[in-house]
């Protein structure tokens, strides 16, 4: 596992290939060619063969990519606007000897601290090194982690989506007129610029905005006591 011509892992895939229709030569023998991705991991490669109905067969082998010194990526899936996370990569000492990693890390979209750092690391040992991540801002955010001991160098980029917190809150009022009715509206303060906004729904009977809860009841196949009530 290369990474591309920098050696920057970035391309991350949990199923790299999936081939319905193989057919042996003569000799039984079927090959498949197919570019691994940047996954560091223990791939499951799993195979069913059939010779028309008559006969059935499987197996499966693992398949194991790694390299002398890698950076494990240990984030969160995401993060929002104004959170804040204390989060990094996991280095692995895959060698027999002792040593001093660099790690270095860069980031768009969102403030690290703690970067770059020196760990000791035993042989054949994995330690985890933990960054101070904040604010980010929406959108995405880049993660760029660099671990190098000697001859021994990983590379890997993480995109992380960050959104926004977005509370929703709903109040409803009743009443009857024949005429003309007045309501009041306090502002929301605190609210983001160019974040949210108001909707305004209108209707002759109490069930305003059940529309959705009773056709999720009527389309339930169940027929079960909470439905017929």
């Amino acid at each position: 596992c290369g990474g591309d011509e920098a050696g920057l892992r970035k391309h991350f895939v949990t199923t790299p290939l999936w081939k319905p229709n193989v057919t042996t030569g003569a000799d039984g023998v079927a090959e498949v060619r197919f570019k691994l991705p940047d996954n560091l991991t223990t791939f499951q490669i799993m195979a069913v063969v059939d010779a028309d109905a008559g006969s059935f067969g499987s197996d499966s082998h693992e398949l194991e990519v790694s390299r002398p010194l890698m950076a494990q990526p240990a984030l969160p899936r995401l993060l929002r606007t104004g959170d804040m996370a204390f989060a990094g990569i996991v280095v692995h000492n895959n060698t027999d000897e002792e040593r001093d990693v660099l790690v270095t890390a860069e980031v768009s979209g969102l403030s690290l601290n703690g970067a770059p750092r020196t760990v000791r690391m035993a042989a054949n040992s994995a330690k985890e090194v933990a960054f101070e991540l904040r604010d980010p801002q929406p959108g995405t955010a880049e993660l760029l982690f660099v671990v190098s001991a000697g001859e021994h160098r990983d590379a890997v980029k993480i995109t992380l989506p960050v959104h926004r917190p977005r509370p929703v809150e709903t109040v409803a009022t009743a009443g009857s007129t024949t005429e003309t009715a007045t309501d009041q509206i306090a502002p929301v303060t605190g609210a983001q610029e160019g974040v949210g906004g108001l909707e305004v729904k209108l209707s002759p009977t109490v069930l305003v905005g059940s529309d959705a809860s009773i056709s999720y009841l009527l389309d339930y196949p169940h027929g079960c006591l909470e439905q017929v009530s």
